[in-house]
């Protein structure tokens, strides 16, 4: 699994240095920016779930990762919110 999230982290890294294209192109790409912190909110919250049923692993652990899963939903939400209008002047 960490092979996975690293390779996820590296594409994540990686997608920084997108290069602005036409209006368009900018539009989607900020558009879609609220998906990275739901997919880290889906990975945390996934992994807190599996670390639950481990009996090896302190509960807050487990507690701390579901906090920052629902701090990651949250900025999804901001993000959201902040792009209701659009992302381009009018």
């Amino acid at each position: 699994m960490a092979s996975q999230v690293d390779a996820v982290a590296d594409q994540i890294e990686e997608a920084g240095g997108w290069e602005a294209g036409d209006p368009q192109d900018v539009h989607d790409t900020i558009a879609a920016l609220p998906r990275i912190p739901d997919a880290v909110q889906i990975l945390f919250t996934n992994i807190a779930r599996r670390l639950e049923e481990h009996p090896n692993i302190a509960p807050a652990t487990t507690e701390a990762i579901n906090e920052f899963a629902g701090q990651m939903s949250a900025m999804a939400d901001q993000l959201r919110q902040r792009l209701e209008s659009g992302v381009m002047p009018s």
